[in-house]
């Protein structure tokens, strides 16, 4: 005999979501009962380098099972995982002097996670490839 439980989600982490229980049935039921609108409006969320005309391709014929998402769309991932949210994570060294370029900022961050993580064997490494960014 199966038994369900449900936990009560406490309201300090219900008051950040970002939809309701009502909000998230209405979605469910719209992906269960029209896919089609459900998904294409998903894929609106994110920027296509050629916007897709047809949200899915299925057929789930006897050996010829085939499913396929905004198949004419080109997308770029990472300019959706990461380009996108750049602008919000900002950063730039106060004072420097120095004009902070994608590279230099990606090169920093590797540097000092390396550097951080108690690996003494490239340090010098690191350092060099530090002193050469800056």
């Amino acid at each position: 005999m199966s038994q369900t439980h449900k936990h009560a989600i406490p309201a300090n982490i219900a008051d950040r979501c970002l939809i309701n229980p009502e909000q998230y049935e209405t979605k469910y039921k719209q992906s269960i009962n029209d896919p089609d609108t459900f998904w294409g409006e998903q894929g609106k969320i994110l920027d296509w380098i050629t916007p897709y005309q047809k949200v899915k391709n299925t057929s789930f014929a006897p050996g010829n099972v085939s499913i396929k998402w905004y198949e004419d769309g080109t997308l770029n991932l990472a300019a959706n995982c990461l380009d996108r949210h750049l602008q919000e994570m900002a950063i730039a060294p106060p004072l420097s002097g120095k004009a902070m370029t994608r590279r230099r900022v990606n090169i920093s961050l590797i540097a000092n996670c390396i550097a951080m993580s108690a690996v003494s064997r490239i340090r010098c490494w690191i350092w060099a490839l530090k002193k050469a960014m800056w």
